[in-house]
């Protein structure tokens, strides 16, 4: 709906925005970084929160699509805003049964999983090194 130009933010951490914003606001999951958002589109308190802090995207649910101030503000500020037809719940059971991809030009990941290969498979000791 919005945001396109931040397609490209990756996403760090996820959360469920089902509580009242004062409390979302107040927990630490909130305040990372790279947090993608799972909330009802009728939830303009949580999305308006969420574009105010570093968010990679926010995923309205339920098919509602929130007013066009936030989708305005979420164009300006690169967020995307990913419209899904399916309660927040199955949003959220979907996105944890998402296996993510290992790009060829992502060298942080690929270092990342070279070092845990060698951390907690041994791979060094298989192939004599």
């Amino acid at each position: 709906m919005a945001g396109e130009r931040g397609l490209n933010r990756r996403v760090k951490n996820v959360l469920v925005g089902a509580m009242s914003t004062n409390v979302a606001i107040r927990s630490s999951l909130f305040k990372k970084e790279g947090k993608l958002i799972m909330t009802g589109g009728d939830r303009s308190d949580m999305i308006l929160a969420s574009l105010e802090s570093d968010t990679a995207g926010i995923i309205p649910t339920n098919n509602i699509l929130p007013p066009a101030s936030i989708i305005s503000k979420a164009s300006e500020r690169e967020i995307p805003l990913l419209l899904v037809p399916v309660g927040t719940y199955e949003t959220a059971m979907r996105v944890d049964r998402m296996e993510p991809l290992l790009a060829q030009g992502d060298a942080e990941k690929i270092e990342l999983w070279g070092r845990l290969i060698r951390e907690h498979v041994g791979i060094d000791e298989v192939i004599g090194t």
